[in-house]
């Protein structure tokens, strides 16, 4: 609800940071859920300046940090349902939100890995489930190829929506998406890869 009673000109010079709308950011939207930062109005109804200007900086560190998909190249899976080509690895990083990957019925594990054919320095993981079908996915791990091996990155519970997974910043030319655990069959609408600092 916005109203003159939450605004307070004495508190303009506590505007949030840039940096702490960017966390507010990843620990919301990038957590399945909606943005809520409670702005309220002045006694002329509008957005305070200060507010306003902030707002637009945050847009500009948003746009900034998800400017450039990482995410091309050659996407396998550990399998695909019934072997469709409308379930295939790429459907993952195709760009269309009504498209997806999964498995077979019955399995509750698969994998995406993604072969960037290069080596690229990235920092975050942006991931989504088809949410028409509901949340499958109870826990996941992404990992990178390094020195002959898989190193685990990170390791996190449901995606839904949309979960964006930060991490301290790796260079790698492959990247894994392992589906460790899901309620039903895995489903992946989109993929994509960042260097967000």
């Amino acid at each position: 609800m916005c109203s003159s009673d939450l605004y307070h000109a004495n508190e303009d010079d506590k505007v949030k940071s840039v940096d702490q709308l960017m966390n507010i950011y990843y620990g919301s939207v990038g957590r399945n859920a909606n943005l809520l930062l409670n702005l309220g109005v002045d006694r002329r109804g509008l957005v305070n300046e200060n507010d306003e200007r902030r707002l637009m900086e945050f847009k500009a560190a948003r746009e900034a940090a998800f400017r450039t998909n990482l995410a091309k190249g050659r996407i396998t899976a550990s399998q695909v349902r019934g072997r469709d080509a409308r379930f295939a690895a790429g459907k993952a990083i195709d760009g269309d939100p009504a498209t997806y990957w999964a498995t077979d019925d019955g399995a509750t594990t698969g994998s995406l890995e993604l072969d960037l054919d290069r080596d690229a320095e990235f920092d975050a993981i942006l991931v989504q489930e088809p949410i028409a079908l509901g949340q499958r996915v109870r826990q996941f791990s992404i990992e990178v190829w390094r020195e002959n091996r898989w190193e685990t990155v990170a390791r996190q519970t449901t995606i839904g929506y949309k979960r964006i997974v930060r991490f301290p910043a790796v260079t790698a030319s492959r990247v894994r998406l392992k589906i460790d655990s899901a309620r039903a069959c895995p489903a992946i609408s989109n993929l994509e890869l960042y260097k967000t600092k």
